[in-house]
């Protein structure tokens, strides 16, 4: 009866309703993002790429990242690509590195510390999770409850990121 989705907003004919949006920004280990002060700091550091979230328009790379700043990109000496977000965002606590870390997924590791966030700059993405169900079936007492459940749980998470000190800003 109900279906949390991922991705671009859809107009096909059922109720749909903003669960979270998707942003990214670099995150790295505490220790690595403790030395990073400026945006071309990252250059000395393994950047991760996430070669699994490009199909979502506009595209989240470190490109569009660092166009931003004016900064080529051609100076990062090392690289490293992965094709799904959390393996980016795993092996940065593991190992080190720059990964350009989905908020969603990353949330837990920011939260518990395991990551940081140290630039106050994100891109957004089109991209949301969005409650969805059958027209007018969203106000039945059980969905409702779930839905209103669902989001209370996410504002919270949400919250609770942003009193660990990760506060950004949208290009």
């Amino acid at each position: 009866d109900l279906a949390v989705r991922f991705g671009r907003p859809r107009q096909d004919g059922h109720f749909s309703e903003l669960l979270s949006r998707e942003w990214t920004t670099p995150m790295a280990r505490p220790d690595v993002a403790a030395k990073l002060q400026r945006p071309a700091d990252l250059l000395e550091h393994t950047l991760i790429y996430d070669e699994g979230f490009t199909e979502i328009e506009p595209s989240a790379t470190w490109e569009t990242w660092f166009a931003q700043f004016d900064i080529d990109l051609a100076a990062a000496p090392r690289r490293l690509a992965v094709n799904q977000s959390d393996h980016a965002l795993d092996y940065v606590i593991q190992n080190g590195g720059v990964a350009l870390g989905r908020y969603t997924i990353a949330m837990e590791s920011l939260r518990s510390g395991a990551l940081a966030a140290p630039f106050d700059v994100a891109l957004p993405s089109e991209a949301q999770f969005r409650i969805v169900c059958p027209r007018g079936r969203q106000e039945l007492p059980a969905i409702a409850a779930f839905r209103n459940w669902l989001k209370g749980h996410v504002e919270r998470d949400q919250a609770m990121v942003g009193a660990h000190g990760v506060q950004l800003r949208e290009t």
